[in-house]
């Protein structure tokens, strides 16, 4: 082999094959897509994924055009161009995949503290219930009255205003 005849990554699909391929991929993306929709899906994993799905969506047609349609031997600048843009929208990926992972641990430790509290309360509320019978068995003792305050002045007059001098 030559030099010339090896050419690096010059993988090439024929469009038959690499176009279903991708149309079944942006499916699976729009799918997951309107997955994300569900009102149960808490809003920051759903902005979180939307942009992951986007970037999903942008590298099938990077991939797709790699691969399928830009021929190294006619245009190397738009070949090396898309592949140089596909590894950096892959970089971008997996940065997006460990922030959604440090989104979902940050969901689920809010949940998991959200439940001890409830666990907590409903603690709480079970010791005051099983307390109240033991307080309720002896005769509370009346409470003595408070001494009575002394009584304002009802029926007084408000304290004078000073007189103005007119000017």
């Amino acid at each position: 082999m030559t030099a010339a005849a090896m050419v690096l990554a010059a993988v090439h699909l024929p469009p038959s094959i690499g176009v279903p391929v991708a149309a079944a991929a942006l499916l699976g993306i729009l799918w997951q897509g309107l997955r994300l929709a569900r009102p149960d899906v808490p809003p920051s994993r759903r902005r979180v994924r939307r942009t992951a799905a986007a970037v999903m969506a942008m590298l099938v047609g990077l991939l797709t055009a790699g691969g399928c349609f830009i021929d190294p031997a006619r245009q190397p600048t738009a070949y090396v161009l898309a592949w140089a843009v596909t590894l950096l929208m892959l970089l971008v990926l997996v940065g997006l995949a460990v922030l959604d992972g440090l989104v979902s641990s940050w969901i689920i430790r809010l949940e998991r503290d959200g439940e001890a509290m409830k666990r907590g309360l409903a603690a709480l509320a079970a010791l005051e219930a099983a307390a109240a019978p033991d307080d309720a068995a002896e005769p509370a003792e009346p409470a003595e009255p408070a001494e009575p305050a002394e009584p304002a002045d009802v029926g007084a007059d408000p304290p004078a205003k000073p007189a103005e001098d007119p000017p």
